[in-house]
Order: C-alpha cells, then structure tokens, then sequence
C-alpha cells in the first residue's frame, strides 16, 4: 500500500512538472490537463493546484480558480501568494468580503509586499472603503514608490473619495519623485471614475473627457501588482 502512495506522489510530481514545461512552452491547455490529473493522483499536490488556480484565473475561468486555490492554502496555509491569487479570484467574482479576507492572509505572511496593499486598496475601494482603500495604497506606495501604478490607483481612489486636491497632490508628489512619471501617467490616460477624469483634465493630462470610456476600466488597472 506505502509502495502505491510513493508511486502516485511521484507520478503527481511528473505531471506537475510536465505541466510547468508546457506552460512555458505557451500550451496552457495540455498544462490544465496535467495539473489536473496530477492532483488526481495526489490530492495534497500543492504545486498542481497552485499552478491550477493561477492558470484559471489567468484564463478567466474564476470559479475554478477559486476551487483550485483553496485547496492550494489548505495544503501550504503560509503560503502569501497562493492568498493573494486567491483574493484576486474573489474580487473578480465580486465577493469582495472575502478577497479582503485573503489579502489578509497574504499580508499577515508578507507585509512588505507592495502589491498585495495595493490590490486589497483595490477590494476596498470596491467595497466602498474609501478610508481604508486609501490607507492599503499609501502603504503600497510607502514600500515601492518607484512604480507609478501605485501613485496612480492612490490618486484615483482620493478623487473617488471627493478629494480632488489630494489627487492632484498624489500627482505632483509623483513626478517630483520622478520626472519621467509625468510621460508614463499621461500614457495611462483616463479612468471610468468622472471625478477624476475632471482631475486629469485640470492636470492637463487629457484634452477632453469621452462620456463612453469603458467602465471597466479602473478594474483593469487595479487589478494590476
């Protein structure tokens, strides 16, 4: 019986393995196939769910993201990425409680991990907690302030909260720290939020403001860390 366990464990490995190689090899659907059958053979094969969750969310498919990266923190539930896949998972779903929930996770693990601050902001601020959006993104910009995405989300999620000055701030502040931050801003162009919209047109950063930008957006850009 130990003799079965061994083999199937190895097997397991063996796909998993196989499955990373044709991941890289950009044929993410033989890669699936792999990781599933690996976990068949190894429920407590953490690689293949790990890889499992993140091939799915990667691919849209969220429901099987979240299957797959629960049971990945079941198995390693000190492992800060695999909560932190997870609660992207769940904000994409919509359950923005619980994705707020394992970016704790995550951070409890990582706190130095400027990503994760700023996609919990990213849960708050969908969740309608300004105040805490806001705090999660000062920090996020606090341990990496050399990544204009977290100036940015910053002064969207003030202009969201009514703070028009403060976003404009955010703005200045960043391209004191750095020059170059001006060119890279005005390439990120509008967001779904009007008030700030209104905010990059005073900045002069946009020449007018189309009421059919997609609403969608913001969530595309804060997705992203």
């Amino acid at each position: 019986m130990f003799g079965l366990f061994k083999r199937k464990n190895r097997e397991a490995m063996q796909l998993c393995n196989a499955g990373v190689e044709l991941k890289r090899a950009g044929r993410i659907d033989m890669a699936i196939l792999a990781w599933v059958e690996a976990v068949q053979k190894n429920p407590d094969q953490f690689e293949a769910w790990y890889n499992l969750g993140v091939a799915f969310l990667q691919s849209g498919k969220i429901e099987q993201a979240i299957e797959a990266l629960r049971s990945a923190v079941r198995i390693k539930p000190e492992h800060a990425d695999a909560w932190a896949n997870l609660g992207s998972s769940y904000s994409q779903a919509k359950q923005y409680g619980k994705s707020i929930e394992a970016y704790q996770q995550a951070l409890r693990i990582n706190p130095k991990h400027a990503g994760y601050w700023n996609n919990i902001g990213g849960a708050f601020s969908r969740s309608g907690q300004t105040v805490r959006s806001i705090d999660a993104r000062e920090q996020a910009l606090h341990l990496n302030p050399e990544d204009v995405m977290h100036w940015y989300n910053l002064s969207i999620t003030y202009s969201k909260g009514g703070q028009s000055a403060k976003a404009k701030e955010v703005y200045e502040r960043a391209v004191r720290t750095n020059p170059k931050f001006a060119e890279e801003w005005t390439k990120l162009g509008v967001s779904s939020h009007p008030e700030f919209n209104k905010v990059l047109f005073e900045l002069g950063i946009i020449k007018n403001i189309d009421p059919r930008l997609d609403p969608d957006f913001m969530d595309q850009i804060t997705r992203k860390g």
